[in-house]
């Protein structure tokens, strides 16, 4: 029920507003099964409706979001096969100086999360490893 009621926002938001003025809000939210601050945050969806960003959230209600450009040049970037041995840090001041990315490292690394690029694997030393040990510097 609640899945059917997700998926039909608009829907539920006009018909509790049509019978605003003959029940309370209060009653009718009972009849739908949802509670008052689930339907104040259908209502704000659905009378803000704007174009989605690159990852669908709405610019007018999460305003400090990268653009699509940006995105996509994180994207490009971080793909880029002569940047794949970098750093993300590295990546970021490159993209930085290059004058195509403005905003900034905590940021840059939130959205390659976001997109899925994930750090390389630190090289383990392997379990049969043993230094050589020396009494005194440079005796072998």
């Amino acid at each position: 029920m609640k899945s059917i009621i997700k998926e039909q926002k608009e829907m539920v938001v006009n018909t509790i507003e049509k019978v605003r003025e003959h029940i309370p809000i209060n009653k009718a939210l009972k009849v739908f099964n949802i509670s008052r601050s689930t339907f104040e945050n259908y209502k704000s969806i659905v009378i803000h409706k704007c174009e989605p960003s690159y990852f669908n959230w709405c610019a007018r209600r999460f305003s400090h979001q990268l653009l699509s450009t940006e995105v996509r040049t994180i994207k490009k970037y971080r793909s880029d096969v002569n940047y794949k041995f970098w750093s993300k840090s590295s990546v970021y001041l490159k993209a930085v100086r290059d004058g195509e990315l403005p905003c900034g490292m905590t940021t840059f690394y939130k959205y390659c999360r976001l997109l899925g690029f994930k750090n390389r694997p630190r090289k383990r030393k392997s379990d049969d490893y043993q230094p050589l040990k020396t009494s005194t510097p440079n005796e072998v």
